[in-house]
């Protein structure tokens, strides 16, 4: 049931995320990077109002035992008021932020986006049920045709000219179709009823909190470069944000939504700290050579996707790549503890990090918008890393040096791994890119050796000794 379950969810997120990418290939064309600095903040604003519409319901419901009829209505009833109310706050309040951003395409996009509060409430329901019950092929179709069209109207729109409405369109109609196909497998509706709505948010709200604050923490610098930097400016560092935050889609997104079941069904397992470093040696292994590869090859990244007029998106790609490689330290952590019942614990280390991010960003953001990239990016996945490690340590009993090991070997793979591209940068002028063949060459020997290294899995010491032993040979 679990392979079944991992293999729905990779292939679920692998054919959104490639769909989506394949549009945002098109739309980058289309729009400019102001326009898309204004969608980032509406963006933000409807990300936050989804995250508090949840309530922290989703993970309630595929946690719990047991979830009759009535549990359910009242979790129903809980997020579809709290819907309502943030639909009225947003319309009504769309004018405000658009005045306060300088930018009156934000209050058309943020009214038409904010219609999706009104749609979801049922899909956040039914969702929830299936993926307690592992059953991702539901979630695979309905995303999968949701972004199939909602990117072509996307598309569409763009072409003609609308660039931020064409966005907030193509956003709306992904949760119209998600929603319809997720009815179509299941017609049963809930009533309204508030008979066990205080214990589901008093056992829901930590995870609330902790999902509320982390997104503020991960939204502030965009949200506070918009203001102080302008929307070209946050354009760009938001298209960074989402190149990079491909691969946490394709890997961590699928991965993510079989690890909280899955530790919730091995509370009582004698071998979960075995599953867990497991797991935790497949997500760094895989995640961290990619950023370190992804930061490098930053500028030709980002022409190539995306055009010449993006490529001052670069700098910001990298710097965000060394953050994500160092918070994929731990990216497994959160769904694997949140799994085990230690949402509260999670909501702590949660706070402290994501107020150390915004304290940051407030700090540094009259230096300019890259030393408060640099500071928000870096310095808070560290404390982060720290964190986790001694809660891993203390509530899950594993061994510092065993969690760090993990860490050091993935680093160790990453940097022997791309020491071909290294290599081609240190040797070649400011055009080291644009050479293809060559380029290619040193992605497949790159490659190559990250195959070869991952197979070949020894402790940090061993492994750099083999390494420079055979390059020496």
């Amino acid at each position: 049931m679990t392979t079944n379950a991992f293999i729905s969810s990779f292939s679920t997120k692998y054919i959104s995320i490639i769909t989506q990418f394949l549009g945002s290939l098109v739309t980058a064309r289309l729009i400019a990077p102001d326009s898309f600095g204004a969608f980032s903040v509406c963006v933000i604003i409807l990300t936050t109002a989804n995250i508090i519409r949840d309530l922290g319901i989703s993970n309630f419901l595929i946690v719990n035992d047991s979830n009759c009829r009535k549990t359910l209505d009242s979790a129903f009833t809980l997020v579809f008021l709290t819907s309502l109310a943030l639909f009225l706050s947003i319309m009504f309040g769309a004018g405000s932020v658009a005045r306060f951003f300088e930018s009156a395409a934000i209050e058309p996009a943020l009214q038409i986006m904010s219609l999706s509060l009104l749609i979801t409430p049922i899909y956040v329901i039914k969702s929830s049920i299936f993926k307690k019950e592992m059953d991702f092929t539901k979630d695979l179709v309905s995303s999968t045709l949701g972004i199939i069209l909602s990117t072509s109207l996307t598309i569409y729109l763009a072409a003609q000219g609308y660039e931020v409405i064409a966005l907030a369109i193509g956003n709306l109609a992904l949760f119209i179709v998600q929603t319809a196909v997720i009815l179509f497998y299941d017609k049963r509706l809930y009533s309204f009823s508030l008979l066990h709505a205080h214990s589901i948010f008093q056992k829901s709200k930590y995870v609330l909190t902790y999902n509320v604050i982390s997104h503020l923490g991960l939204s502030c610098v965009e949200f506070i470069s918009a203001k102080s930097a302008g929307l070209t400016d946050t354009g760009l560092l938001s298209r960074a944000n989402t190149t990079a935050s491909m691969f946490v889609k394709l890997f961590n997104e699928g991965f993510h939504p079989v690890v909280v079941p899955y530790f919730s069904k091995a509370k009582v397992s004698a071998s979960k700290t075995e599953k867990f470093l497991l797991m935790a040696k497949i997500s760094s292994n895989l995640s961290i050579p990619f950023y370190i590869t992804l930061g490098i090859l930053a500028e030709p990244a980002i022409v190539i996707l995306f055009g010449e007029k993006w490529i001052a998106a670069a700098p910001f790609l990298t710097i965000i790549c060394i953050g994500r490689a160092i918070s994929a330290i731990t990216s497994v952590y959160e769904p694997a503890l949140m799994g085990l019942g230690l949402a509260n614990r999670l909501v702590k280390v949660g706070l402290y990090i994501q107020v150390f991010r915004i304290a940051i960003a407030l700090l540094t953001f009259n230096y300019g918008i890259y030393v408060m990239v640099i500071c928000a990016t870096v310095f808070p996945p560290i404390l982060r890393t720290t964190l986790f490690v001694a809660l891993a340590n203390r509530e899950l009993n594993i061994n510092v040096a065993q969690q760090l090991s993990i860490a050091a070997k993935a680093f160790l793979v990453a940097v022997l791994a791309s020491s071909p591209l290294i290599a081609l940068i240190v040797s070649q002028n400011s055009g080291w890119w644009t050479n293809v063949l060559v380029l290619i060459g040193a992605l497949v020997t790159s490659l190559c050796l990250y195959i070869a290294l991952v197979l070949n899995y020894k402790e940090p010491k061993a492994l750099i000794r083999s390494f420079l032993k055979n390059n020496g040979s």
